[in-house]
């Protein structure tokens, strides 16, 4: 379906989609438009009900996605958290869904990504309700300020991820090595500014080049 522009180029600007297929938001089921919106910050309604997203930002958004998902840790900001210690890993025991979702923005203005692992504490502090939640948005409005938008006052929270790897080299030019390779935490950095990350900077493996080359000296023996 080609349709005249995406609307998500400007959340990963470094990613080209000229020239590609667009599809349109509302060709998603129910639940999927609220997860590819809220991914990018964006609550499902006007305008952003007619948005269109192209091929190569939606490859993207499923990457992201199927990452997000594999994580048993909790992946709330840290400015949202009740994690005392940031350097400690919190396992999560649910993920975010729509309804979840909602709470959380009415309560912080923030919009979680559907399908974000999330642990009990913080879902708690969350998606409180009654007098809990204007305590609630008093402390909110002390850390973050909302950006006013042509889409809706939030806050885009913008997840990290990982670069690609570098590209790997052995030891040795023979025989059994050495190969490593390296990524950073940076595409993109996290809004938060905490590599709060799932998964290692440098992977360490053995590398096999084949047998060497085996050089033998001939002699001659006179009488």
């Amino acid at each position: 379906m080609n349709m005249d522009n995406c609307n998500f180029k400007p959340f990963l600007t470094h990613i080209n989609c000229s020239n590609n297929d667009f599809l349109a938001i509302t060709s998603f089921p129910e639940t999927e438009k609220h997860t590819i919106l809220s991914t990018f910050g964006l609550l499902l309604g006007k305008p952003t009900e007619n948005f269109n997203i192209c091929i190569s930002h939606k490859i993207q958004y499923d990457f992201d996605h199927r990452l997000k998902t594999k994580s048993s840790l909790c992946s709330v900001p840290h400015f949202l958290s009740t994690h005392v210690d940031i350097r400690r890993k919190v396992h999560g025991e649910r993920k975010v869904t729509v309804d979840m979702m909602r709470k959380v923005n009415s309560n912080t203005g923030i919009v979680l990504t559907i399908g974000t692992v999330i642990c009990t504490n913080c879902r708690k502090k969350l998606t409180k309700t009654g007098k809990e939640t204007e305590e609630l948005k008093e402390q909110m409005a002390d850390i973050i300020k909302p950006v006013s938008g042509n889409f809706n006052s939030v806050v885009h929270v913008v997840d990290g991820q990982w670069s690609s790897w570098s590209q790997t080299s052995c030891t040795v030019t023979c025989g059994t090595g050495i190969e490593y390779r390296n990524r950073i935490y940076n595409n993109p950095t996290p809004s938060d500014g905490e590599n709060d990350y799932v998964g290692n900077e440098t992977e360490i493996s053995m590398c096999n080049l084949g047998d060497c080359p085996v050089h033998v000296t001939f002699g001659f023996h006179c009488k």
